[in-house]
């Protein structure tokens, strides 16, 4: 669902001395500064369709400049890097869940990142700087490895070995549906984190599973 929210913004620069020089402020990164004959960042933006439509224009990730690094510079921050944290998250943590789920169960490693992962997602969407977002996507990211990993298990071993083939059909028909859900989503409303939050709040539902997945896994 995060690709929906990674569209680039339109956007204007508003620092004062590019004001100064110049009316072309559309879609400006950088500029040359008459005063020191030196190139600027842009530091102050403006977005004409507003700065909670989108991840970049929330956290000005519209420009690629030193103010949009992290950790002395080594990592450019950009709306991307956070599906590469979902996916580090899950890379890193699949099979250590799946050594843990064959050691003390699978009910237990499965609600955990299960409820690990709905509290990150609702995290995503009230984070109030991208550092914390994409805190809250790494650990959304390993707890979807246990979700999937070991909630697939899960499916295999309580459905009838005569219907085991039809599962991977529905699965990938509930996913596709789920993406489905985005884009309604998504047009329906403009603000990125309204569209975060209504897509994870309903999984909040999820810790009842508490009473229905029971511990002979």
């Amino acid at each position: 669902m995060i690709f929906s929210l990674i569209s680039e913004p339109e956007f204007e620069c508003k620092d004062s001395e590019l004001l100064s020089q110049t009316s072309e402020i559309q879609n400006v990164c950088e500029y040359v500064s008459i005063e020191s004959n030196k190139t600027k960042y842009c530091r102050n933006f403006e977005y004409p369709n507003g700065k909670s439509a989108t991840l970049n224009s929330e956290f000005d990730l519209v420009c690629d400049s030193e103010a949009n690094t992290a950790f002395f510079g080594m990592i450019k921050l950009t709306a991307e890097l956070s599906m590469s944290t979902f996916m580090l998250g899950s890379m890193i943590f699949t099979p250590i869940l799946s050594q843990l789920a064959d050691r003390y169960g699978r009910r237990i490693t499965y609600l955990l990142p299960l409820w690990m992962t709905v509290i990150a997602n609702v995290g995503c969407a009230i984070a109030p700087t991208y550092l914390i977002f994409l805190i809250c996507r790494f650990i959304a990211g390993v707890g979807t490895a246990g979700i999937g990993t070991i909630g697939f298990v899960i499916i295999l071993e309580t459905v009838a070995p005569a219907f085991r083939s039809h599962t991977p059909l529905v699965s990938t028909i509930i996913w596709v549906a789920g993406y489905c859900t985005v884009g309604l989503v998504h047009m329906s409303f403009e603000s990125w984190r309204v569209q975060y939050f209504i897509l994870s709040a309903p999984f909040l539902l999820t810790f009842s599973f508490y009473w229905f997945v029971f511990n002979f896994f």
